[in-house]
């Protein structure tokens, strides 16, 4: 795994301590380079490579991206925040693609913004600072308050407490790398190939219809790919010979699947539901007997019905459901697709 760091003008005195210590602890698990100015002269740097270079407001997205083009990182991660140059370097890095990771030091704190607030920092504020935490993919805050501060200024998602200190133990290095491969992986996934989704769609539907998995036969990108997915949507478990279709006897029929669409209503408004849910539900549907009008009666009269519906949209897309075992017609509308974006980036 490959880390640029970008320090840049005045975060560099002060926080340069915290970066050359980040990257030491870091060092045995990723490789680390450092984009900085010309004149900064960083002590102890054997396992860091350096790239240095005269910033201006003119030459600053020419000299940047050069830089990370011939690097290619997998992560770039700013340091410092009250200088727009670091604001620019993590906007042109995530507008292409590239995962943005973004520690404040602190100076996010309600304390630091309230300093000459009025003279400075009010017009950061609005100008690049709220974008700019609207932008990072993954945001390190020192303490809870600092946090607290940024929740009230718009960010509340891919946020963690890591206290960065003069000399860092084995688990801050543990932590650092955890969330470096974490947000890594979550892009992977994101990057899908449409080979990959078939290779699961077709497990899935035979799994449903004849109990038997089918060899796969995938590239070793595919495969990474088609590995990262099923464990992010908790699949792996559920992709294996013995797998066992829930069954369950007359009556408790409706009442599983009522709790499980209720629990999966629950689960999908806090971006926890996987579609390993939704094939649960699924396989409990097609495969056991109930009464259907009784079912959807008593999920209408809980506003639940709709909900249903576009599930059965996604799960037919998802594994295929053969139409005489659909309890309702499927429903394919706005709120089925950011249903789907939400299952796909919980």
């Amino acid at each position: 795994m490959k880390i640029l760091h970008v320090i840049l003008d005045s975060s560099v005195k002060r926080h340069l301590v915290h970066v050359t210590s980040l990257t030491d602890a870091t060092s045995p698990f990723v490789e680390n380079h450092l984009v900085t100015n010309k004149h900064v002269n960083i002590p102890n740097a054997e396992v860091l490579q350096i790239h240095k270079s005269d910033w201006n407001i003119f030459s600053i997205r020419n000299t940047f991206l050069k830089q990370l083009y011939a690097l290619m990182p997998d992560i770039v991660h700013v340091h410092g925040c009250w200088n727009y140059a670091t604001y620019q370097c993590l906007n042109m890095a995530r507008n292409r693609g590239f995962i943005t990771f973004f520690t404040p030091y602190g100076e996010m704190s309600m304390k630091e913004i309230k300093t000459e607030f009025w003279k400075k920092k009010v017009w950061k504020l609005l100008w690049y600072q709220r974008p700019m935490l609207k932008r990072a993919s993954f945001i390190i805050v020192q303490t809870q308050k600092e946090g607290d501060t940024l929740f009230t200024l718009g960010r509340s998602t891919d946020m963690d407490i890591v206290p960065t200190k003069a000399t860092p133990s084995d688990d801050f290095a543990a932590h650092i790398t955890a969330l470096y491969k974490q947000c890594c992986d979550a892009q992977r996934t994101k990057e899908v190939s449409m080979q990959t989704l078939k290779a699961i769609h077709l497990q899935l539907h035979e799994l449903l219809h004849s109990r038997s998995l089918p060899k796969l036969e995938l590239s070793s990108r595919e495969k990474q790919q088609y590995d990262l997915f099923c464990t992010q949507q908790e699949l792996t478990s559920t992709l294996t010979d013995e797998y066992q279709i829930p069954r369950y006897g007359d009556g408790d029929a409706i009442s599983e699947i009522y709790a499980m669409v209720k629990k999966l209503k629950s689960s999908m408004g806090k971006k926890k539901a996987t579609f390993n849910d939704v094939f649960q539900l699924t396989a409990t549907i097609q495969n056991n007997d109930y009464d259907e009008d009784k079912l959807m009666q008593g999920l209408q009269k809980d506003g639940l019905s709709n909900f249903l519906r576009r599930i059965v949209q996604i799960a037919d897309e998802l594994c295929g459901i053969e139409p005489g075992f659909m309890p309702c017609l499927p429903l394919n509308d706005e709120k089925t697709l950011e249903m789907k974006l939400r299952l796909f980036n919980r």
